[in-house]
C-alpha cells in the first residue's frame, strides 16, 4: 500500500483524502481524473427498471411479456419446484425474487428487444446457510481478442451468440426457497399466491 506523509495534526478531511490517493495509486489513477459530473445519473436516459419502474413505462406490455417468457424458460429447464409455504422449516427464510428489466439495444441505439431477468435477492443469503463461496463466470477479454485474432488470420468465420439461461446450470445440493416473483401466481390458487414458495433445483 502506498504510504503517503501527513503533516502535522491532519485534519480528518484531510486524512481521507490522502487514503484515497494512496488507494488510487493501487490501479491506474483514473480516479483523480474523473470529472464531477461523471457521478450525475440522468434517469430519463436509464434504459434498466425495477418492477414498479417498469409498469410506469408506455411499453409495460412488452415488459409483461418478458417477464412471462423468462418465467416460462425457467420452468422449462425445471429450475424449481413450486411447494407450499407450510411443508418448509419454519426457520427457513425464503429468498426474495427480484426482477430487473432491460431495453436491448443494437449497436446503433434501435430497439433490440424487451428483456426480464429473474434474480434472487443476494442480500438474503447467509454465508454457510444456503451459500458458501461467490464467484463470476465471465470471460477473460484477453481470450475473446485471442480468438479472435486467431480466426482473423486464419480466415475463420466468427459469431456471436446468446445463450437462453446460461447462468443456472448447478445442481443445488441443499435446500433453497425463493419467493414467488411479484405479479405471478399458481394457476390452481391464483388467490392465495403467499401460500406458496418455490424449491430451487438449480443455481
Amino acid at each position: 500500500m502506498p504510504n503517503h506523509p501527513l503533516p502535522d495534526n491532519p485534519s480528518v478531511a484531510y486524512r481521507i483524502v490522502n487514503k484515497f490517493h494512496e488507494c488510487n495509486e493501487l490501479f491506474d489513477g483514473t480516479i483523480n481524473h474523473l470529472h464531477n459530473f461523471a457521478f450525475a445519473t440522468d434517469l430519463s436516459n436509464n434504459e434498466v427498471f425495477t418492477l414498479t419502474q417498469a409498469m410506469r413505462q408506455d411499453d409495460r406490455k412488452q415488459f409483461i411479456e418478458a417477464m412471462m417468457k423468462e418465467v416460462k424458460d425457467h420452468e422449462e429447464r425445471e429450475h424449481w419446484e413450486l411447494v407450499l409455504r407450510s411443508t418448509i422449516p419454519e426457520s427457513a427464510r425464503p429468498i426474495q425474487a427480484i426482477w430487473s428489466l432491460k431495453r436491448k439495444r443494437f449497436p446503433d441505439g434501435t430497439l433490440n428487444k424487451h428483456k426480464a431477468r429473474l434474480c434472487a435477492h443476494g442480500g438474503m443469503q447467509t454465508w454457510g446457510e444456503n451459500y458458501w463461496e461467490t464467484y463470476s463466470p465471465v470471460v477473460n477479454m484477453l481470450t475473446v481478442r485471442l480468438i479472435l485474432a486467431i480466426a482473423h488470420i486464419d480466415k475463420l468465420d466468427s459469431k456471436s451468440i446468446d445463450f437462453v439461461l446460461a447462468f443456472p446450470q448447478a445442481e443445488l445440493d441443499v435446500n433453497i426457497w425463493m419467493a414467488l416473483p411479484k405479479g405471478f401466481a399458481p394457476e390452481e390458487d391464483e388467490e392465495h399466491p403467499s401460500k406458496y414458495v418455490l424449491k430451487l433445483k438449480k443455481n
